[in-house]
């Protein structure tokens, strides 16, 4: 048996180093099929064949199914642009769309990953946590922006403003069924976000359209602006 002098360094294993464009490839088949046919869809078998791979090779990247499906569900791809278009509303508005659009679908396919992804814990972890930070810290830099303009209050917790986004959207897309159209995302900016943000209440959550008198929100000048 061969050994290595004291303070010598291992052998190094030879073989070729991984191919990441080639992860990418099959990670993007499993995806496609999660968007088409959901999380249980996913098998060994149809990712080899239509990655023109083996399975052995697939088995080298990922032990198992599971891992598989892990690893395409955190490996998609989102838009990470920060809006700025001036006013707080818009950029949440173009935040939220952002979000509910992955690179390389159409705009439907994310109401059908996230009713897929979402009934496999392991899955939904790994998508919910890959976005997470990206998704925190674009909109940390949008409610900066705003409470420079004195269109929002600051020291606003915008990590727990984040879970309540997305929260909403899995509410509306799993439990309520519905598409993720720009009204129905506009309704949970105008709705839940600028109200959280500014203090201000929309009437409708009031009761009427005549409902209570709103708190004040900041003005430019660091003062207590009244809502008009």
């Amino acid at each position: 048996m061969t050994t290595n002098p004291v303070g010598s360094e291992p052998p190094r294993l030879r073989g070729r180093p991984p191919n990441r464009n080639r992860d990418r490839e099959i990670l993007r088949i499993a995806q496609e099929i999660i968007a088409d046919r959901g999380v249980s869809a996913v098998t060994m078998d149809e990712v080899s064949v239509r990655a023109g791979a083996s399975k052995a090779t697939l088995y080298r990247r990922w032990p198992n199914r599971v891992a598989l499906v892990e690893a395409a569900a955190a490996a998609f791809q989102w838009d990470d642009r920060v809006p700025d278009t001036g006013n707080l509303v818009d950029d949440l508005n173009e935040l939220m769309r952002s979000w509910n659009m992955p690179e390389g679908f159409d705009a439907g396919a994310v109401e059908k990953i996230i009713r897929s992804v979402v009934h496999s814990q392991p899955a939904w972890a790994a998508f919910h946590s890959a976005t997470a930070r990206t998704r925190e810290d674009a909109l940390a830099v949008v409610v900066e922006r705003a409470v420079a303009r004195g269109e929002a209050l600051p020291g606003r917790n915008v990590a727990l403003l984040n879970r309540i986004a997305q929260a909403m959207v899995a509410d509306a897309i799993v439990l309520r069924g519905e598409a993720m159209t720009d009204a129905v995302l506009a309704e949970i900016v105008e709705c839940i976000l600028v109200p959280l943000l500014t203090g201000v209440h929309q009437p409708e959550i009031d009761g009427s359209p005549g409902g209570r008198e709103p708190p004040s929100r900041p003005s430019p000048d660091g003062g207590r602006a009244r809502h008009m």
